[in-house]
């Protein structure tokens, strides 16, 4: 537990001297050997899609919040975190063979291309 809280920090201090973390640096962490580095993806990218996923369904409205059509993209509810990180992987991967140049984008933002491209809202 040492361990992972120590990467998670290291992790986190990283991506906060670069300003933010890379589409190279995650695609890294997550095709990583190491098992820690490995879990620091899944959850970074656990993360990202449940932020986004609970940003997206709710507005405020006034001085409450109302539930709204998503627009991001639309997992399914039992997504396994494995099957998340393969998407940001293959996706990556694919994007990277034509445009070389987008593995210094954000990882957040090819994170969320990924998961629209596999899981578009209808």
């Amino acid at each position: 537990m040492r361990t992972l809280i120590a990467l998670a920090v290291s992790l986190l201090s990283f991506a906060a001297q670069a300003d933010e973390l890379s589409t190279g640096q995650l695609l890294e962490f997550c095709t990583s050997k190491d098992e820690m580095v490995q879990t620091a993806c899944r959850y970074f990218i656990l993360g990202v899609v449940q932020g986004v996923g609970a940003g997206d369904g709710i507005v405020l409205s006034g001085r409450k919040f109302t539930e709204r059509t998503k627009t991001h993209f639309c997992v399914p509810d039992n997504m396994a975190q494995k099957e998340m990180v393969q998407t940001f992987v293959s996706y990556t991967n694919a994007v990277l063979l034509k445009y070389p140049d987008d593995i210094k984008l954000p990882a957040l933002s090819t994170l969320e291309a990924a998961m629209n491209f596999k899981h578009p809202c209808r």
